[in-house]
């Protein structure tokens, strides 16, 4: 499942224009930025941040059989929460203004970039 989804991006990109391919490399950091903007937003909203803690176990599960017996193995398992944790309102405040500043910033490059596709790829 896991190798399913880290390779839908490449399914997808073989699907997509040379143009939405440029395009898309160009917005890739405003992506991000965008992402940590909404957590650091939702965090001062919030009042707390989260965390993700994964814990490690092992389940038994059938792998096999033998005289017509089930055998079963111990399989790695990872959970993965969200815990909440404190955060620092004034670091976080900072966070968010830098992060805005850096978008402004990403922005303006990430537009001259898609002109530049355009004009690489005229035909969209």
């Amino acid at each position: 499942m896991r190798k399913t989804i880290l390779a839908l991006p490449l399914l997808l990109a073989a699907c997509a224009s040379p143009f939405e391919i440029c395009v898309a490399n160009a917005n890739r950091d405003l992506r991000v930025i965008d992402r940590l903007i909404a957590e650091a937003r939702g965090n001062i909203q919030r009042g707390y941040g989260f965390r993700t803690r994964e814990t490690y176990d092992t389940e038994l599960q059938p792998c096999g059989e033998q005289n017509g017996q089930t055998i079963y193995c111990e399989t790695p398992v990872v959970t993965s929460e969200q815990v909440p944790v404190a955060i620092d309102m004034a670091a976080e405040k900072a966070k968010l203004e830098s992060l805005l500043e850096t978008r402004a910033r990403k922005q303006a490059e990430a537009t001259a970039t898609v002109a530049a596709c355009r004009q690489q790829h005229p035909e969209g």
